[in-house]
């Protein structure tokens, strides 16, 4: 692609929707829309206990709020105007029903409204989001108290849910794609990149392999639903037990993205290397895997650390840096270069 092709390109598409015809007034790309205005929605559409209270408690690609009612806390996911379709919604719902229910796994499951429905759609000045209520969980999070030990019982949570998880068979199948993703994408990262020459030549040879190889993966590692971002944040301890969390990124893939996923989440919060090694531990001894995933292991972190930065590179305009914890240019070159050879990329190993 032509340095004159990627410089034309938005950060974000679209733009954003302007709400006026004055040329002068900016379009709006991530409102922030107070709390008050959330808590009218669910008190519209959903029953509660009195007293309410609602507030905003986390920004990211989508915005996320607490609601006590009476004595009761729950999580408020307001979904962005450019994400979740109302379909992929509705996947996430009906997936973590069936996992809770057939696998009996600790998770924060979604709430429905008083008419059965996984979300209800809200005007934003950008265009459409969609508010989803969760069960609140308790506790902390697990990367408060990581260690070997929780890396093994999570590991052995993970390997549980992949058990389970292909027996879901919802409607309307929602893929994770990373392949398409990463060719969807990949010209956000290059336009951020045009001030490092070396690291975008090395991205560039990059992705004119990888996606090709994610695709030959798929032919050869077990795939199934799953929760589609299993990292080191995503996790909750109360009184012992793991809970796993926000998986709004949920869909069909490759069963070793949760591995490489958290693997490389631990090694980039600079968790000592006994943390990922019982993580699979813990894994194996649920569900064993064979010879080719555990060589394709260094494919999937690289998929991960691939499948980051065009993500970050194409929404970095509408939450910023803070939202995806970006360590910087250095750290991802690093990172990327590692994988690459450690997954032997440019010797095409899967032909």
């Amino acid at each position: 692609m032509s340095l004159e092709k990627v410089l034309s390109m938005s950060s974000f598409p679209p733009a954003g929707r302007s709400v006026t015809n004055d040329p002068n007034v900016l379009p709006i790309l991530h409102s922030i829309v107070h709390a008050d205005h959330i808590l009218k929605v669910i008190q519209e559409h959903w029953d509660f206990p009195k007293p309410h209270f609602c507030e905003l408690i986390a920004r990211g690609m989508n915005d996320n709020y607490l609601l006590r009612a009476g004595d009761t806390q729950y999580a408020v996911r307001f979904y962005n105007a450019r994400g979740r379709t109302p379909d992929e919604i509705d996947y996430e719902a009906d997936y973590l029903d069936y996992i809770e229910d057939e696998g009996k796994l600790p998770m924060s499951r979604v709430i429905r409204t008083r008419d059965g429905r996984s979300h209800v759609p809200v005007q934003a000045p950008e265009g459409t989001r969609y508010v989803s209520m969760f069960n609140w969980a308790k506790g902390r999070e697990l990367v408060e108290v990581l260690d070997a030990k929780y890396a093994y019982r999570l590991g052995e949570l993970m390997g549980r849910l992949h058990v389970v998880s292909p027996g879901y068979k919802g409607g309307n199948r929602r893929l994770l794609g990373h392949a398409d993703s990463i060719r969807k994408n990949f010209p956000f990262l290059e336009k951020r990149v045009l001030h490092r020459p070396d690291d975008l030549a090395f991205y560039r040879k990059v992705y004119e392999i990888l996606p090709d190889q994610l695709d030959k993966m798929d032919k050869v590692v077990p795939m199934g639903p799953t929760h589609g971002d299993m990292t080191v944040f995503n996790v909750f301890e109360h009184q012992g037990e793991l809970i796993l969390m926000d998986f709004e990124t949920c869909g069909y893939g490759h069963f070793s993205h949760e591995l490489g996923s958290f693997c490389w989440s631990a090694h980039k919060n600079r968790f000592a290397p006994e943390v990922t090694e019982n993580y699979l531990a813990g894994y194996d001894s649920v569900r064993p895997r064979d010879k080719v995933e555990k060589d394709l292991l260094p494919m999937a972190r690289l998929m991960k650390d691939f499948t980051q930065l065009v993500g970050v590179s194409r929404g970095i305009n509408a939450i910023g840096y803070s939202a995806y914890k970006f360590k910087g240019f250095d750290w991802a070159i690093d990172s990327c270069r590692t994988h690459v050879a450690n997954a032997k990329l440019f010797d095409k190993p899967l032909g």
